[in-house]
């Protein structure tokens, strides 16, 4: 399945850690710029779920990472992993065009 979204990135304080149980994330900017969080998937207790969207949001892990991601860059994510897209890169809101492709690993 692959989905395009377009939206303006947020603060990250605006933001929320998910991951998925069954199905891998490519992530790729057709358009603008974010920054994008990602970290270990530690422990199973998330904190709101939508089993349905297959979608588990977690607290602020310990450990993380943000990795910047432009016009043309891509991401994988894998179900042990946290991410939190839609991050305003520099902290400077801007319109992003998104693909994203979900791989049922089921």
């Amino acid at each position: 399945v692959a989905i395009v979204q377009r939206y303006t990135t947020v603060l990250k304080s605006e933001c929320r850690y998910e991951a998925h149980k069954k199905h891998f994330d490519i992530q790729y900017i057709a358009k603008g710029h974010e920054t994008f969080g990602v970290a270990a998937l530690k422990n199973d207790v998330y904190i709101e779920d939508n089993p349905k969207e297959d979608c588990y949001f977690y607290p602020m892990p310990d450990i993380s990472s943000d990795i910047n991601l432009n016009e043309g860059d891509l991401i994988v994510v894998s179900p042990d992993e946290l991410h939190m897209p839609r991050i305003a890169y520099n902290n400077q809101p801007e319109d992003v065009i998104k693909v994203v492709v979900k791989i049922d690993i089921e």
